[in-house]
């Protein structure tokens, strides 16, 4: 009996240790996601200089020539643009830790969604190959667009200057495929498998401003439709 007892109170501790193992581990991954959003905001919300530094000027300068007046007002207007994205992006973050998304669910018209998202880049930038054979599906109008809007975003950013990205829609039945291509660098081997990691940024976006959030999202909103994300190509050198 006093063996049996010890062997349980063994067990018993042995539990508690993994179970205190597991606590610490969780532990230790909140404590490096913390590190990293303070990272990230220092980084993203330096736009708020670049606002009040362009304001300035324009009340200090008000008879200067029009076109550095226009050139100080788009900078206010990219800047406030940058953090209304990452805004929205922790908004949207925020929501999909609803687990009941299907009830934000509506019948949206997807090509008139798409047409939206492409009239927020340049002219020519974007170019629609929509394959759709109906308009409307039962999605979460809101989270898709964010979505969308993130993977252009992405692509805006790493395509060259005056190169065309391509968005191809299709469909079959009740699933819809969105398929994004542009010329690009090489995506190095060791990065692949992190790209939709949250607060992950390449090597490639660490001149360009962003959260390390977007093709996280872009995940977690394709879960939440019982729909994945896949790269299917990795860019080339030349």
């Amino acid at each position: 009996m006093r063996t049996f007892e010890l062997n349980q109170e063994l067990q018993r501790r042995e539990q508690l240790e993994q179970e205190l193992r597991a606590t610490l581990a969780r532990e230790q991954r909140v404590r490096e996601e913390q590190n990293d959003f303070v990272a990230m905001v220092s980084h993203e919300f330096r736009p708020l200089a670049i606002i009040s530094t362009s304001a300035q000027q324009l009340s200090r300068h008000l008879d200067a020539p029009l076109e550095k007046s226009l050139r100080r007002c788009q900078n206010i207007r990219d800047a406030g643009s940058r953090l209304l994205a990452l805004v929205d992006d922790y908004l949207t973050y925020d929501r999909m830790a609803d687990r009941q998304p299907a009830s934000r669910f509506v019948n949206c018209d997807l090509h008139a969604l798409l047409r939206g998202l492409i009239g927020e880049f340049p002219t020519g930038r974007i170019n629609l190959d929509s394959r759709l054979s109906k308009a409307h599906f039962w999605c979460d109008a809101g989270l898709l667009h964010v979505a969308v809007r993130n993977l252009l975003a992405n692509a805006d950013r790493h395509a060259p200057a005056g190169a065309v990205i391509e968005l191809l829609t299709d469909d079959d039945g009740d699933w819809v495929n969105l398929q994004i291509s542009h010329t690009g660098a090489l995506i190095a081997e060791d990065e692949r498998e992190r790209l939709l990691h949250k607060y992950y940024r390449g090597r490639q976006a660490q001149s360009s401003p962003g959260a390390g959030l977007g093709l996280f999202m872009v995940q977690r909103i394709a879960e939440l439709h019982d729909g994945e994300v896949t790269l299917l190509s990795f860019g080339a050198t030349s």
